[in-house]
């Protein structure tokens, strides 16, 4: 009898003891985006960088055809597309200095500076369409 009595004594002071102790709350750790969000705005970003660059190419190359015709057209006809010509390649430097910019960013930033990057390159695309047209 005497046996369990100290028994249940030491396992309530066990008990007891235990209680008094002050957890600790784990470190705190700076908010972070989980793998697989970070992840996707990474595969995000450069899903649209490489359709960007592709439509830069493509206008790139658009742009050197349309000064061949240039080289073999009427005088008129000439002037006209030189004109359209310089103005379509010093909008085709802004978008790709704009795009140059966007791939440096940050995965934050990068989705601000995507706006401004779709309003240049559709007004790159009009620009090159409408010196299409008129070639």
């Amino acid at each position: 009898m005497m046996h369990a009595f100290l028994v249940l004594l030491f396992g309530t002071s066990l008990v007891l003891a235990g209680c008094g102790e002050e957890k600790k709350a784990p470190p705190a750790q700076a908010p972070q985006q989980s793998g697989s969000a970070a992840d996707a705005v990474q595969q995000e970003k450069e899903g649209y960088t490489t359709a960007v660059q592709k439509e830069l190419d493509e206008i790139k190359l658009g742009i050197e055809a349309l000064k061949a015709d240039a080289k073999t057209a009427s005088a008129e006809s000439k002037a006209k597309l030189n004109e359209q010509v310089a103005m379509l390649d010093q909008k085709w430097q802004a978008a790709e200095k704009q795009f140059q910019e966007l791939k440096t960013a940050s995965a934050e930033a990068w989705r601000d500076m995507r706006a401004g990057m779709d309003s240049v390159l559709s007004e790159l695309r009009q620009t090159f369409s409408n010196a299409k047209q008129s070639a």
